[in-house]
This record gives structure tokens, sequence and C-alpha cells, in this order.
């Protein structure tokens, strides 16, 4: 195991072949894990974090952060602010925290928190699952049989490719099945349930539903 601090001012840093632990306390830092299993952790700042070839842990801290997984599977935390995360290859852990984030999975069968704050959630290739969590979300399951969660708030739900499972739960939400044979479930709220092609099955629960 390889430590690496960061100092408190911006600066790029590259890990080693090894398992590193690379820390950038303040500033708006650059880290790059490399080969091994990472932990990279942001501190303050807006900070970027890539992992690299193996299976690595990526923690944004505060500030506006871009956390990139690449390849291996992979646990990406936005911390507090307005995050950028993208999973890349593999099958990865992805939670947002707070703020208002962007969220990608990337290839492989990923499961996506979008926490507090109005998120885009998007689960691109493989079976995923997507939780948007507090506030107003826009889910998307891309390719694959994917399981989206709206949780509270006005959520726009998008099941994609393949047979999805779509729950609104609380709020007021919009659902669509796109593709193939999905199962959409309002939840608690006034809810609009589009299956659109193919044989889906719909439930609009006991409140003021729009079933399509």
């Amino acid at each position: 195991m390889t430590n690496i601090i960061v100092n408190p001012i911006d600066k790029i840093i590259n890990g080693t072949g090894r398992n590193d632990t690379l820390m950038g306390l303040d500033g708006n830092d650059i880290l790059f894990g490399l080969r091994g299993n990472d932990v990279l952790i942001g501190g303050n700042g807006n900070d970027t974090l890539n992992g690299g070839s193996e299976s690595d842990l990526l923690n944004g801290g505060n500030g506006n952060d871009r956390l990139n997984g690449e390849a291996g599977n992979d646990t990406l935390i936005g911390g507090r602010g307005n995050d950028f995360l993208n999973g890349g290859n593999g099958n990865d852990r992805l939670n947002g925290g707070d703020g208002r984030d962007t969220i990608i999975g990337g290839l492989g069968n990923d499961s996506i928190d979008g926490g507090t704050g109005d998120d885009m959630l998007q689960g691109d290739d493989g079976r995923d699952t997507l939780i948007g969590g507090r506030d107003n979300d826009i889910i998307g399951g891309g390719s694959g049989n994917d399981t989206l969660w709206g949780g509270d708030g006005r959520d726009t739900l998008m099941g994609g490719r393949n047979k999805d499972m779509v729950n609104g739960g609380l709020g007021n939400d919009l659902l669509n099945g796109d593709r193939d044979n999905d199962t959409l479930i309002g939840g608690r709220g006034n809810d609009t349930l589009n299956g659109n092609e193919d044989n889906d099955v719909l439930f609009g629960m006991v409140v003021l539903d729009y079933l399509l």
C-alpha cells in the first residue's frame, strides 16, 4: 500500500502500479489512480478523480467534483456539491450524495443512488438498479433489464430497451416503459404511466393516475 498525500493547493498527482491512497485535501485537484485497487479522496475543492484499470474507491468530498471510475468494479461517492459521476466499465456502485448530480453507470451491471437533490441518472448498458432518492429526478435505464425507483419528489422515469421494472415512488411522476415488456408502478401521487411499445403491465395505485 502506497499512501500519497496531496498538499492543500491545486495539484495533479498520479498513483503507482500498487494499491494507492490519494488525498486531495483543499484546492482543485486532479488525481489518477492508474493500476492497482486505489482509494481516491478529493477533499475540499472542485476535484477530478480518475480510478484507472482496477477496482477503485472514489470519494469527491466537498465541492463540484468529477469522478471517473474507468475499468473495474468501482465505488463512486460524490459527496456534497453538484457532481458528475461516470462508472465506466465494470459492475459499479455510484452515490451522488447531496447536490444536483449527473450520474452515468456505463457498461456493466450498476447500482446508482442519486441521493439528495435534483439528479439525472442514466444506466447505459447492463442490468442496472437506479434510485432517484429525494427531490425531483430524471432517470433513464438505457439498455438491459433495469429496475428504476423514483423515490420522493416529482420524477421522470424512462425504462429504455429490454424488460424494465419502473416504480415512481412518492410524488407526481411520469413513467415511460419504452420498448419491450415493462412493468410500471405509479406509487403514491398523481402519476402518468405510458407503456409505449409491446405488452406492458401498468399499476396506477389508489390516487388519480393516467394510464396510457
